[in-house]
C-alpha cells in the first residue's frame, strides 16, 4: 500500500458485526471465496455485486513477483473504487446494480 501512496496509520481489518446497525448502501464481494460465503443479512436493502480478483495472499512466485501480483491487483481495484465512487447514488437500485456489475468486469 505504501507503493501507491495509500496511508494505514490507524487503519485495520474489522468484523461484519462492528456494522450490524449501519445502514449499508452496497455490499461489493471481491473475491471468489467471498462470494460463495453467505453474507449477513444488511439493514435496508443494500445493492450488491461481486467484483471477481484473485486474493494476491496465495500468489506463488518470489517475493518480487508476489508484489508485482499484489500491485497489479490493487490498481485493478483502484479503478473500479475510481468508478464506484463516481456513480450517481440517487438513481434507482436496479441502475445502480446495473452499473455497479458493469464496474466489476472491467
Amino acid at each position: 500500500m505504501r507503493r501507491m501512496g495509500v496511508a494505514l496509520d490507524g487503519q485495520s481489518s474489522k468484523s461484519w458485526d462492528e456494522y450490524r446497525d449501519t445502514q449499508i448502501d452496497a455490499v461489493l464481494t471481491l473475491c471468489d471465496a467471498a462470494a460463495a460465503e453467505t453474507c449477513p443479512v444488511w439493514p435496508g436493502i443494500p445493492v450488491t455485486a461481486h467484483w471477481s480478483l484473485p486474493d494476491p495472499a496465495g500468489h506463488l512466485g518470489t517475493p518480487e513477483e508476489r508484489i508485482a501480483f499484489a500491485l497489479r491487483i490493487a490498481e485493478r481495484l483502484r479503478m473500479k473504487i475510481e468508478g464506484l465512487v463516481g456513480l450517481d447514488w440517487h438513481s434507482n437500485p436496479a441502475e445502480l446494480q446495473r452499473r455497479l456489475s458493469f464496474l466489476g468486469e472491467i
